[in-house]
């Protein structure tokens, strides 16, 4: 199974480069703010591109990937709603159904 690790919250700090233009970098935070000591670095930064359309760039070990942030907006958007966990579904699907064939 795949470590899960969950921040408390994240925050954002603008970077300002001489070639790249202003960038967003995306940090993982404690509750205070405070910049997590096991994830010191950006997980994402938003940047956009030579027609100012905005990406968010995620990092892997096979270089950056540029995502279309509009098309983030979306997806998370219609998610919303629609996405849920396990414990949801064993209380609001597969409960109900057992109960309905009484």
């Amino acid at each position: 199974m795949m470590k899960i690790t969950k921040f408390a919250k994240l925050i954002g700090q603008w970077l300002g480069t001489v070639d790249d233009g202003k960038q967003l970098e995306i940090l993982a935070a404690s509750n205070n703010g405070e910049v997590m000591e096991n994830a010191p670095y950006p997980l994402a930064t938003v940047v956009a591109d030579e027609n100012e359309v905005l990406y968010l760039e995620i990092y892997t070990k096979g270089g950056a990937l540029q995502l279309p942030v509009s098309d983030l907006k979306e997806l998370f958007s219609s998610a919303e709603g629609e996405v849920h966990s396990e414990e949801w579904y064993e209380k609001n699907v597969y409960n109900a159904f057992d109960n309905s064939s009484d």
